[in-house]
């Protein structure tokens, strides 16, 4: 009888180099002698493991034939990771266990399970009305959105680029006019399940998570103090159950808390916490409780992640929807503008964005006139903010949309503090939009009887959130207006080549008197409280850096001055901001640090600024730099264009006033 075969060992024991060459390995620790003296690296003997992603899935059967001999397993295909990182990967997975969130670290993941609401049509909208009429921003039901998948292959930002809006026609449904093959279809990107119930008015879920986006226009009066400086409650996750909002800080936020409740995707959690933790704050220049960017925007924005993307959502949802991928796409530019190594973070802030123009453009098809008029605003303006944090140039076609919307109410009186609110910030940002274009009006001069104050001019001067929403008493944002309306007028005769009006001129000499006779000290401040004193302090420097700069522009335009008789000016506004830089730099502060300024009069003088000023200039721009705010970046680029130009025309015929230069260049600025 023969002797049974003994079977071969399934198992090499050796390093992973000697068991790609098929050799003996003498086993030596760390490394193998065998790889030392071919002088070759040496695979080591880690545990390499494979994913695999589906193990009930059918194998791949390939045709084989009895002479095909020894099948050979190929290395270095798959993922390899060491035991400590595999480790860390587990640790973090049990650490977001109690969370109930969607978690994914390396190959492994967990989800948490839900149990769909047997009438999801009484659950998928939470209350609208109420958002900044003094309701409580939260549905009744609290929803989790499924995750969208982390690792998308996300489109390059160049094939994003051309997607921008159709140029504004006289009616507004033509302002955004989507092809069919542009239309909105991102239901496959999200999925709400409903997760728990909230007592009525959604203030406690049964996690004790607590939320309340009531605007604070109804809630507070134009009196009301500006925010508390301590940082803590902004992004503290401790909150304690019992703690509840009240009047005194009405849009507090627990911030990991509403991430985990309405959205559980991971990506979406730290673009909203970057949002709410920082960009809202950068966005102002004064800090204070009716911030718009938490008390309007965040809590449209958590609306639009809970509503159903469909193709039968209302026009309403569809800007919210709109909203919601705005604020993600202006999170994740910052990130980026911050760290320009983060190139998926630029890809998600365009893909957002791409998401964002899309559901505008879809509300389009479902459009009422007159219907959801805040929202409109919101969601416009919304993209604008895209703009300022990316540095694009389209803003000027969601501008023309804003006023065109706007224009529909011009004649209404009675509105919210939320809407008033919307459109004072729409008009002011129409107005610094304005102050970069050098046309000359169509319009004939009818004589200054005639001239009655428009809708917007009243707008302007009644704003009562200018004063910490842009650091600008609503008095030299009305004399900047009326500096464009009758600058616009004196271009018409001047390159008509007519006489100018008497009552025309007339007009333009009361203006350079209002101007030279404004004081601060003979403002009256409504919404800082004057005790106040940080917040005093920087507006006081703003405040007089738009004066000196509202100066210059009425020098410029109207009475033609050289940039060496306005040099005094540029300083002034050089050392207040410069102030104002210093005072935030030594606030112990984090909320006040990252304030952002507004850059208007900054880019004022820098066009004009001659000598050793451009220097000061220049480290003034890259000192703010830091913001990460794409926008400012952007201007410093185009003065020292200009300043190129001016240099360069000095000897020749080329003009020598940079709002010609500006204007020959055939770019959109917005200067803010």
């Amino acid at each position: 009888m023969q002797a049974q075969a003994k079977p071969r060992p399934m198992t090499f024991t050796g390093c992973w180099t000697c068991k790609a060459r098929k050799v003996r390995c003498d086993e030596r620790p760390v490394t193998c002698k065998n790889c030392e003296k071919r002088g070759i690296p040496c695979g080591g003997y880690d545990i390499r493991l494979q994913w695999v992603s589906d193990p009930f899935a059918e194998p791949d059967m390939v045709p084989t034939s009895n002479k095909q001999g020894r099948r050979r397993i190929l290395l270095d295909t798959v993922c390899r990771y060491r035991e400590e990182e595999i480790d860390d990967f587990l640790s973090s997975i049990e650490y977001d266990v109690g969370s109930g969130l969607s978690s994914k670290k390396g190959p492994f993941s967990i989800f948490p399970l839900h149990i769909e609401d047997p009438d999801p049509s009484q659950s998928l909208v939470m209350p609208l009305d109420g958002l900044g009429e003094g309701q409580v921003g939260w549905s009744s039901t609290e929803y989790l959105l499924g995750p969208i998948s982390a690792d998308r292959d996300y489109a390059q930002d160049t094939e994003l680029q051309g997607l921008e809006l159709a140029q504004a026609s006289p009616q507004f449904e033509s302002a955004y006019n989507p092809s069919s093959e542009n239309a909105a279809d991102v239901s496959g990107d999200f999925h709400i399940y409903s997760q728990s119930r909230t007592e009525s008015g959604g203030s406690v879920g049964e996690h004790g998570y607590w939320v309340d986006l009531t605007s604070a226009h109804d809630q507070l009066s134009e009196n009301s103090p500006t925010c508390d400086w301590n940082d803590a409650p902004l992004h503290s996750d401790t909150t304690p159950l019992s703690t509840c909002p009240t009047l005194s800080n009405p849009t507090l936020i627990p911030i990991r808390h509403i991430a985990s409740k309405a959205f559980g995707d991971v990506e979406v959690v730290k673009l909203m916490h970057h949002y709410l933790d920082h960009l809202a704050d950068l966005l102002q220049p004064i800090l204070h409780t009716q911030n718009p960017y938490r008390s309007l925007y965040a809590a449209a924005a958590i609306e639009g992640a809970q509503v159903s993307m469909s193709h039968q959502i209302a026009t309403r949802g569809k800007l919210h929807s709109a909203i919601y991928h705005a604020i993600l796409s202006s999170a994740a530019f910052h990130l980026w503008n911050r760290d320009k190594l983060q190139t998926r973070c630029h890809n998600i802030g365009a893909k957002h964005r791409h998401y964002a123009i899309q559901s505008v453009q879809a509300a389009v098809d479902s459009f009422t006139p007159g219907a959801d008029y805040k929202f409109w605003l919101l969601a416009i303006l919304s993209l604008c903010t895209i703009g300022v944090i990316s540095g694009d140039g389209d803003f000027k076609v969601h501008l023309d949309a804003a006023t065109k919307i706007r224009n529909s109410r011009k004649k209404w009186k009675l509105i919210s503090g939320s809407t008033r609110q919307l459109n004072e910030i729409s008009a002011f940002l129409t107005l610094m939009a304005r102050t970069m274009s050098f046309e000359a009006t169509l319009s004939p001069w009818l004589g200054i009887e005639a001239d009655i104050p428009h809708t917007e001019d009243i707008t302007i001067q009644s704003s009562s959130c200018y004063e910490y929403m842009y650091g600008i008493t609503p008095s030299i944002a009305a004399m900047i207006q009326e500096t464009c309306r009758l600058g616009e007028f004196v271009a018409q005769f001047e390159r008509q080549q007519q006489s100018i009006p008497d009552d025309l001129l007339q007009a333009c000499e009361t203006l350079g008197d209002t101007l030279l006779s404004w004081s601060l000290e003979n403002e009256r401040i409504s919404s800082i409280v004057t005790s106040d004193d940080l917040m005093m302090t920087l507006f006081n420097h703003q405040a007089k850096a738009w004066h000196y700069g509202a100066l210059i522009y009425y020098y410029r335009r109207i009475q033609h001055y050289e940039p060496m008789d306005v040099r005094k000016e540029v300083q002034n506004i050089i050392e207040h901001l410069d102030a104002a830089e210093d005072v935030k730099s030594r606030s112990e502060s984090r909320r006040v640090r990252i304030m952002a300024p507004i850059t208007w009069p900054m880019f004022i003088a820098s066009c004009d600024a001659i000598g050793p000023q451009r220097d000061s200039c220049k480290s003034w721009w890259h000192r703010v730099d830091h913001y990460g705010i794409t926008n400012i970046s952007r201007q410093l680029d185009i003065v020292q264009q200009i300043w190129e130009k001016v240099d360069a025309n000095r000897n020749g015929l080329g003009p020598l006033c940079w709002m010609d230069i500006f204007g020959s260049m055939g770019i959109n600025l917005l200067p803010l």
